[in-house]
């Protein structure tokens, strides 16, 4: 049984809480860590890409995706979005001209 709590984002549309309590006939009782997410259209609109080009970074660098039961949209782990970010910013720095 899977049971999910979806409350609060904050100001950039970061999913703060959503808790995981997995029972399994092997992890009985046990409570997964808790992970922060991000919509996929929010971070698309933070990177300044659009979705297909989300997709496209996720595809590549093999991320998961998650959807929770109830909602609609698709989710991007913030540790995952961080690392796509970072990625992103230091190609944009080796495409920059040097200043001789």
């Amino acid at each position: 049984m899977n049971i999910l709590s979806l409350t609060e984002f904050d100001k950039n549309g970061i999913l703060l809480s959503v808790n995981h309590n997995y029972s399994h006939t092997r992890r009985k009782g046990r409570t997964m860590a808790e992970e922060k997410y991000i919509s996929m259209e929010d971070a698309a609109e933070q990177l300044g890409v659009t979705r297909t080009a989300l997709y496209y970074y996720i595809r590549t660098l093999k991320l998961e995706k998650k959807k929770f039961e109830l909602d609609k949209r698709v989710y991007l782990k913030v540790s995952d979005f961080q690392r796509i970010k970072t990625l992103k910013d230091e190609a944009a720095k080796r495409n920059e001209p040097s200043v001789a």
